[in-house]
Parts: structure tokens; sequence; C-alpha cells
């Protein structure tokens, strides 16, 4: 559970360092990936939660 805590963590570090940092750029085209990064966020909560209560 901790590596793939570490792992998904990582990878919505990434996909938020993408969207905030190339929006100048990307414009509209951000919204296209704004839904899978409300993805990455709730399921890092998910996985944290079942990691420390379980």
């Amino acid at each position: 559970m901790t590596n793939g805590l570490i792992l998904i963590t990582s990878l919505t570090i990434l996909i938020g360092v993408f969207l905030f940092g190339y929006y100048k750029e990307l414009k509209a085209k951000v919204f296209f990936v704004l839904p899978y990064f409300i993805w990455l966020l709730i399921a890092t909560s998910l996985n944290a939660y079942i990691l420390l209560y379980n």
C-alpha cells in the first residue's frame, strides 16, 4: 500500500505541475486533463485513507 501511495502521489504531483505550469501554452486544452487530475486527487485520498486506517 505504501508503494502504491508513493506512486499515485507522484503521478498526481506530475499532472498538477503539468496543468498549472503549462496553462498559458495549452489554454482550453487543460480542461481535457482536468477530470483526470480530479480523479487522481480522489484516488490519492482514498489510498491514503486505506493506508492510515488499516
